[in-house]
């Protein structure tokens, strides 16, 4: 019964997590040990994560405000080339950011919403549409 429990271990090192494969909790041989460093190891992929899905938090607003300007204008220039789809992936982008200027998200948004509509795709004109109706 060992040499299965082995290979079910085996995963564990490449993603970085603990497989507790054996009945008794002993997968890693280290006798109940385990359980603590995967909680410690738990609670600092929390802390990362949450540092991840709120990055800008701490982006200087000088920059942001450049970030999203500079996205939109590139996204402009791709709406007026006829790249359609170019243009609606930047105004994504730069909706990603969050803007705090509701007129800018709206203007993206609308923006966003005619290169939808450009490229055919009616329902996400129509959402993007009541989003920056829904912004100003």
């Amino acid at each position: 019964a060992a040499p299965p429990a082995t290979p079910a271990a085996a995963p564990a090192p490449s993603n970085g997590h603990i497989v507790d494969a054996s009945p008794g909790g002993d997968a890693s041989g280290g006798g109940g040990g385990g359980g603590a460093a995967v909680s410690a190891e738990e609670e600092s992929a929390h802390e990362v994560a949450q540092w991840l899905l709120k990055p800008y938090l701490v982006i200087d607003p000088g920059e942001l405000k450049s970030k999203v300007l500079r996205l939109t204008r590139e996204a402009n220039r791709h709406q007026h080339a006829g790249l359609h789809a170019n243009a609606a992936a930047t105004y994504t982008q730069a909706l990603a950011l969050e803007p705090p200027n509701a007129r800018a998200v709206a203007a993206l948004y609308y923006n966003r919403s005619a290169a939808h509509r450009a490229l055919g795709r009616h329902w996400e004109a129509a959402r993007d549409a009541r989003l920056a109706a829904q912004a100003e």
